[in-house]
């Protein structure tokens, strides 16, 4: 999904500076084939657990039912010839504790791998959501123009909905990382603005949101009006990621658009405000995984590299929280800034050369 086409201009990896740094700490700490590159973190690894097996107390606690709270926040260390581990009453298999801790490391391990897959970090986010948009807007001599399909975009196979699965790391986002209630909200809410855009209903879709606040909603959608007055099922199916493509909308596939166009104007001073916009907030919006990174991993001088931090389980799931946070404003801070700069052009033609 995503790929160039003959009316779009080619990929330019615009953000490749702000990806790059993103990109150089993810691979200090996750291979290409997200996996570990310190293989003592591939906990899943049956010789790693034969060397040791560490956990943090509270997780430990929490799975295995046993009470110790004099050291909330103490590592384990089992030695490698004994297989059994006596805790009060119980006995703990060293197995027991690897389950514990591959899940603990694991979760990292999706983190990183979902930052890159969604941003399209390898490829200079070329066929990200924000690398599609990006091709249907471009800078030309003093004129600013704005692909968009004039029909209903749909797959060459049949049927009206396009498969946003194959969008990169949108599928596994919504189905490894969100709730299924979380993943309902963000996906009809992403359908809506690819969609009908129905003002009412994308408000109760702001009020149901439980990641993102109301403020940053209001922030996003400023000028739109949108009533954010908030009044104090089932599992998410392949179904959820086929979406009805309305007319006027972003290309997203030259195989998914029979009716190509472009509006033309000026480069005046709102279209460049609104495409600085478009930009600055997707640079923020990186700036800001930056920083959730750095909350994961830090610098190990002696080894000159980096490691990742002993964080408990209620630390990783406060980051995990920023991560989904992040990558909704990020999917949806996009889609609204290209409707911005689409309305204004649409909405003065008689500006147009």
């Amino acid at each position: 999904m995503g790929g160039s086409s003959s009316t779009l201009k080619a990929s330019s990896h615009v953000f490749e500076k702000e990806l790059d740094k993103i990109e150089s700490l993810i691979n200090t700490i996750v291979t290409k084939k997200n996996t570990f590159v310190d293989p003592n973190y591939n906990f899943a690894n049956d010789s790693v657990c034969a060397k040791y097996t560490m956990v943090i107390e509270n997780k430990l606690s929490k799975h295995l039912k046993i009470h110790l709270h004099d050291l909330a926040s103490s590592i384990y260390f089992v030695p490698k010839n004994n297989d059994k581990v006596h805790f009060k009453n119980e006995t703990v298999t060293k197995k027991d504790l690897c389950t514990i801790i591959t899940s603990h490391y694991t979760r990292t391990l999706k983190l990183l791998s979902v930052i890159r897959e969604i941003y399209d970090i390898e490829n200079g986010g070329d066929f990200s959501l924000v690398g599609i948009l990006f091709r249907n807007m471009d800078n030309i001599e003093g004129m600013f123009q704005v692909s968009y399909c004039g029909m209903n975009q749909e797959p060459l196979d049949g049927g009206d909905r396009v498969d946003f699965g194959k969008l990169k790391g949108l599928k596994r986002f919504v189905k490894e990382m969100l709730t299924e209630e979380e993943a309902r909200t963000f996906l009809m809410h992403l359908k809506q603005l690819f969609g009908n855009m129905k003002k009412r209903k994308i408000s109760e879709l702001v009020c149901k949101d439980t990641l993102v606040s109301l403020d940053t909603y209001k922030a996003i959608y400023k000028d739109i009006p949108i009533d954010f007055s908030c009044q104090s099922g089932g599992a998410v199916s392949d179904a959820h990621l086929l979406f009805f493509v309305s007319k006027d909308k972003p290309i997203i596939s030259f195989d998914l658009c029979y009716d190509k166009q472009k509006m033309t104007m000026p480069y005046d001073t709102t279209i460049k405000n609104l495409f600085k916009k478009f930009k600055s907030d997707y640079v923020y919006n990186l700036d800001k995984l930056t920083t959730i990174i750095h909350r994961l991993i830090y610098f190990h001088h002696p080894s000159s590299s980096y490691k990742l931090k002993d964080l408990s389980h209620d630390e990783l799931i406060s980051i995990e929280i920023e991560v989904k946070r992040t990558i909704i404003v990020f999917f949806i801070q996009s889609m609204v800034n290209y409707y911005k700069i689409f309305n204004y052009i649409k909405n003065n033609k008689h500006l147009k050369k």
